[in-house]
């Protein structure tokens, strides 16, 4: 009996992983896809599923070809749980002026407070469509602690509040709370610095 061995294949990922990988193929369009969009800067699926056609023709060597990659593996529009302005026009029981939607040290706070209930007038009844009533908000009674300490987190992605403890926030927030505290950072980062 003979067994016969197979050369194993060497994978031409890009050394540093992103988790859109796997999703994208690891056949030699795969490969070159994908180490184009990380070379570019991008990590997440999420990114790709928001991210025009156009921001991604924009992206060096990836062309056509690339961008019918993308979009046959990634459904376009952003998962649950991910920013985008239409994500949160949705998510928002008031309307607001469109550029708070977008402009980052609007648009990461008011992700924040779309995890408080829609009937929350606490939270809603200081929200106009131009400005939050940030002092008053916290001013209002009966908050628990990780609900006080949240509305401190947003208010200070808004470049209003004050100190926020990050101990705190970990121990106290549910899994819907901090994920949503995360995608707020990453959203006032990317518009503090460019892509997050």
């Amino acid at each position: 009996m003979t067994i016969r061995t197979v050369a194993p294949v060497l994978c031409r990922c890009h050394p540093l992983r992103a988790e859109f990988q796997d999703v994208l193929g690891h056949d030699r369009v795969g490969h070159l896809v994908s180490n184009a969009l990380i070379r570019a800067g991008f990590a997440r699926t999420a990114e790709l599923a928001t991210a025009t056609d156009g921001e991604l023709l924009a992206v060096r060597e990836l062309g056509e070809a690339g961008l019918s990659r993308v979009r046959e593996r990634i459904p376009t529009g952003a998962p649950a749980g991910i920013y985008s302005p239409t994500a949160l026009m949705e998510r928002l029981p008031i309307r607001v002026e469109p550029w708070m939607l977008t402009d980052s040290d609007r648009a990461a706070p008011l992700w924040l407070l779309t995890f408080f209930p829609a009937d929350e007038s606490r939270i809603w009844g200081h929200v106009r469509p131009t400005v939050i009533g940030w002092k008053r908000m916290l001013r209002e009674p009966r908050w628990t602690g990780a609900e006080r300490a949240l509305i401190r987190a947003a208010s200070s992605l808004a470049g209003v509040g004050t100190a926020v403890d990050l101990d705190h926030l970990a121990v106290d927030l549910d899994n819907a709370r901090w994920g949503a505290l995360l995608e707020a950072m990453r959203v006032r980062r990317a518009g503090l610095r460019g892509r997050a």
